[in-house]
């Protein structure tokens, strides 16, 4: 999906690493490469970002043993990209 795509290329243009992206129907996950460096610091196991066509874009952390963590991010459902970027990135 070109959307998740341009998403992802705004991560990475905003200095977050993006390991890859999936995009399958209506709903998309972009994990974040913790092994690079980034303008946030993640200390989690995993962490990206996560967007639904019903409920839109949320952050989601990874801890083991299989604790989530599920942050809505407040950008409408069809952000720009750029609105992602800036909703992960603290100013």
């Amino acid at each position: 999906m070109d959307y998740l795509r341009a998403v992802a290329g705004a991560l990475e243009a905003a200095g977050v690493p993006v390991a890859d992206w999936r995009a399958e129907g209506d709903e998309g996950w972009i994990p974040f490469d913790l092994s690079r460096v980034s303008v946030v610091s993640w200390v989690h196991d995993q962490a990206g970002v996560g967007w639904s066509a019903a409920s839109g874009w949320y952050l989601l952390l990874i801890d083991s043993p299989g604790r989530r963590s599920v942050v809505p991010l407040r950008v409408p459902v069809r952000a720009t990209p750029e609105e992602v970027a800036r909703a992960v990135v603290p100013a």
